[in-house]
């Protein structure tokens, strides 16, 4: 095999293989910034993944509890998407894990159908809750 082969050999299957999953799993205490109402702003809670592999059939997903809020989460190419049903809406955080920390990220919270919470959140790991 000639070596102009064996590079394009070697780029069809860097990117036919999937990235591998890494265990996003622990405790981080998340501060609200940015968010609207301004009242919560700088609110601090403990956000906790455990990485149970049968969320939508991704192996690295599971459950989440952020304070009284339970739900699922599932990470795809070190892209989080933590959602959780609530007595009437919904609550969605987003985020992607970079060597060892959270970022860019984004939480909603809707109740009947209106947005009643909007922002970030900045994430830091934690032992335990």
């Amino acid at each position: 095999m000639n070596f102009r082969a064996l590079l394009v050999a070697l780029s069809i299957a860097a990117i036919s293989v999937p990235a591998s999953a890494s265990n996003i799993a622990g405790s981080w205490t998340v501060t609200f910034t940015n968010v609207r109402p301004t009242s919560l702003n700088g609110t601090q809670t403990c956000f906790t993944l455990t990485q149970t592999s049968d969320v939508m059939g991704w192996s690295d997903s599971g459950t989440f509890t952020m304070g009284s809020v339970s739900g699922e989460y599932y990470s795809i190419q070190g892209v989080m998407t933590a959602f959780a049903t609530l007595s009437d809406g919904y609550l969605i955080l987003t985020g992607k894990f970079h060597s060892g920390t959270i970022i860019n990220t984004s939480i909603l919270q809707v109740d009947n159908g209106s947005p009643t919470f909007t922002g970030e959140f900045t994430a830091t790991s934690v032992s335990g809750c």
